[in-house]
């Protein structure tokens, strides 16, 4: 942290630039906090894009048990017509 301030030297005025370092830590501990919760940030966006891809997957398993399941119901009916019809 950067400090001016006016100094009084032998009456008369002074524009003086101080850094304490306490300032400098200060500003260190912010830029580590906010690096931190830039990087946590991050890893929770990437976390919910992994479970979407997830979720998205079983979508797609989902459907496509459904569909072998009705092809198997289709071929099972074919397989009953074929036998019915000679019949």
């Amino acid at each position: 942290m950067t400090v001016k301030c006016l100094v009084n030297i032998d009456a008369t005025y002074v524009l003086a630039d101080s850094v304490s370092k306490e300032g400098k830590e200060e500003e260190e501990e912010e830029e580590e906090e906010e690096e931190e919760e830039e990087e946590e940030e991050e890893e929770e966006e990437e976390e919910e894009e992994e479970e979407e891809e997830e979720e998205e997957e079983e979508e797609e398993e989902e459907e496509e048990k459904e569909e072998e399941t009705l092809t198997d119901i289709n071929k099972f009916k074919a397989t009953i017509i074929l036998i019915l019809d000679p019949v």
